[in-house]
């Protein structure tokens, strides 16, 4: 089967197996016929997105890798959570440990070469930046990355708003004094 999203092609296929049917292998191509994701009965699911190519792993649910759009691949399923927040860099969840409570997940920020730009060992990271910028948190303190994931300034604020015109509001304290940064 063939299904088309931004502008590349999700196939499947199905090999013959003489003791167990068929055996289904997914892959994504371009329309040069060019392979991007190799075939494998691997992954899960395969979603397609504007700048990066998810893969959920099979045998560990809710784990992903990514390839690049181009066929590199950036990481093997690993991670929790890949979410794409610039042309370059990618934020990602994993598994970081357990406590009394369960299993520990944190962030981070990787590049598309799978380096790893951003430890992870946050909380939180925006999603959408914000004038080129992206808000962090750990523990209850907040900071701000950049698109390529470069540490700009340490989560040290426990309230910290948005930059606007080079400017933001940001409290040390819990008893909401506020300044400006």
């Amino acid at each position: 089967s063939l299904s088309y999203s931004a502008g590349l092609l999700l196939a499947s296929i199905c090999d013959d197996d003489d003791y167990l049917g068929q055996t289904k292998k997914s892959g994504v191509i371009n329309f040069k016929n060019e392979i991007i994701v190799p075939f494998s009965e691997e992954y899960a699911e395969i979603q397609i997105r504007e700048k990066v190519i998810l893969l959920k792993d099979k045998h560990h649910f809710d784990i992903w890798g990514a390839y690049t759009r181009q066929g590199t691949i950036i990481c093997e399923p690993i991670y929790k959570e890949i979410v794409p927040i610039s042309q370059f860099a990618l934020k990602v969840y994993k598994e970081t440990g357990e406590d009394y409570y369960g299993k520990i997940y944190r962030w981070g920020v990787i590049e598309f070469t799978g380096k790893e730009l951003l430890p992870i060992e946050y909380d939180w990271i925006a999603d959408e930046p914000n004038n080129g910028l992206l808000k962090i948190q750990k523990g209850s303190m907040y900071g701000f990355i950049d698109v390529m994931g470069n540490l700009l300034l340490e989560p040290t604020y426990c309230s910290i708003g948005d930059f606007n015109h080079g400017y933001a509001i940001v409290s040390k304290e819990e008893d909401f004094n506020y300044g400006v940064i």
